[in-house]
C-alpha cells in the first residue's frame, strides 16, 4: 500500500490553504509518471518548448548519467532509486512570460532610467528640483512593471504601464530639451519668458508609429501563448515569423525616433535642438533641407557651425518657415 506525502506528513495537509498561503498547481506532478528514462525526458522538452539541440543535449546527459557511477564520497546514496521517482516540469518561466520579458523590459527599463536622468537634468538647471522624488517614483514604477509582467494573466497590464511610461518619456523628453543653452557660472537656464520654441517632428505619426509597435507587440505575444498552449516545439517558422515583427518592430522605432514632437529653442545664447546648443558667434549660415513623409513635404534646417552642423527638423514647412525668418533676424547685427 503506498501512502501520500500527506499521510505520511500530516502537518504538511493544508499547508498553503489557509487565509494567507498560497500554493502551486499540482496538475504536474499529477500527470507526471515514474522513472528517469529517454521518454520522460522528451515530454518534459516538449514541455518546455525547447529547441531540438536542447533535447539532444539532455539525451546526451542522460546517456552518460547512466555510464558513471554514484559517487562514493560524501553521504551514502545507495539508496536512491531514481526509477521510483517522479520527474515534471514546473515552476518554469512559459514561453508567454520569455516573449513578454523581452519585448517589454527593455523599453520599461529604458523609460525608468529617463526618469532618474531628467531630474539629474534638471537639478543642473533648477537647483531646487528633489531628485529623491524622481528616484522613488521610477523606483515605484519598476516595482508595478516587475509585479504585474510576473503575474499570469497580467502581462497585457505591463504593456499599458509601458504605454503609459512611454507618453511620460516624450513629455519628459520635450522638457528636457527645450532648454536653452546654459552658461557657464550661471545657476539658472535662459528664462523661458525669453526662449522661442519651435515645434518640429509630427505628433500624428508619433502616434501612428506607437500604435504600430503596440500591435505588432501584442501579435508576437499572442503567438507566443500559442506555442505554449498547443505544446509546439520553437522552430524555424517561429524564428522566421519573429524576426519579420521584429524588423517591423525596429523600422517603427526608427520612424518613431524621427517623428516625435521636439521644440527648437532659440534665446539670446544660441539656438538648441535635440540637447545639441549652438552659439551665435559659432553658427556660420543656415540652409533649408526638403524632407517627405507619408503626410507630405515636409522640411529641415541645417546650422553650418565652427562646432559642426545641427539639423534641425524634420518639420511642417509653416514652421520650418518661420524658424528660418527668427534664426535669420537674430543673425542679422552679427552679419
Amino acid at each position: 500500500m503506498t501512502s501520500t506525502v500527506e499521510e505520511l506528513n500530516p502537518g504538511l495537509k493544508g499547508l498553503g490553504t489557509y487565509k494567507y498561503g498560497w500554493s502551486d498547481s499540482d496538475a504536474a506532478g499529477l500527470s507526471a509518471r515514474r522513472g528517469l528514462n529517454e521518454e520522460v525526458v522528451r515530454n518534459i522538452s516538449g514541455l518546455k518548448n525547447e529547441p531540438q539541440w536542447m533535447l539532444d543535449l539532455r539525451l546526451k546527459g542522460l546517456k552518460l548519467f547512466r555510464k558513471k557511477p554514484m559517487p562514493t564520497w560524501g553521504s551514502d546514496l545507495t539508496g536512491i532509486d531514481f526509477e521510483n521517482i517522479k520527474y515534471f516540469a514546473a515552476g518554469r518561466l512559459g514561453g508567454t512570460l520569455i516573449v513578454a520579458r523581452a519585448f517589454m523590459s527593455v523599453p520599461g527599463h529604458m523609460f525608468f532610467g529617463a526618469i532618474w536622468g531628467y531630474a539629474l537634468g534638471q537639478k543642473l538647471v533648477r537647483k531646487r528640483t528633489s531628485v529623491l522624488l524622481y528616484f522613488l517614483f521610477a523606483a515605484f514604477c519598476h516595482g508595478a512593471f516587475d509585479t504585474v509582467l510576473s503575474i499570469d494573466g497580467l502581462q497585457l497590464l505591463a504593456m499599458v504601464i509601458d504605454g503609459l511610461l512611454a507618453i511620460l518619456f516624450v513629455v519628459l523628453l520635450r522638457r528636457a530639451l527645450r532648454h536653452g543653452a546654459v552658461t557657464a557660472g550661471k545657476d539658472e537656464a535662459v528664462p523661458s519668458a525669453q526662449r522661442w520654441l519651435f515645434t518640429m517632428g509630427s505628433a500624428g505619426l508619433t502616434v501612428a508609429y506607437t500604435i504600430m509597435i503596440s500591435l505588432v507587440a501584442i501579435a508576437l505575444f499572442g503567438i507566443g501563448i500559442y506555442y505554449e498552449v498547443e505544446h509546439h516545439r520553437v522552430g524555424m517558422s517561429f524564428v522566421g515569423i519573429s524576426a519579420t515583427m521584429l524588423l517591423l518592430i525596429g523600422l517603427a522605432a526608427n520612424g518613431l525616433s524621427q517623428s516625435i514632437p521636439l521644440d527648437a529653442a532659440v534665446d539670446v545664447e544660441g539656438v538648441t535642438f535635440a540637447g545639441a546648443t549652438r552659439k551665435w558667434a559659432r553658427i556660420a549660415g543656415i540652409e533649408r533641407v526638403p524632407a517627405w513623409n507619408i503626410f507630405g513635404p515636409r522640411g529641415s534646417v541645417k546650422l553650418r557651425s565652427q562646432d559642426g552642423d545641427v539639423l534641425i527638423g524634420p518639420g511642417d514647412p509653416t514652421t520650418v518657415e518661420r524658424l528660418i525668418v527668427s534664426l535669420n533676424a537674430a543673425m542679422k547685427p552679427k552679419a
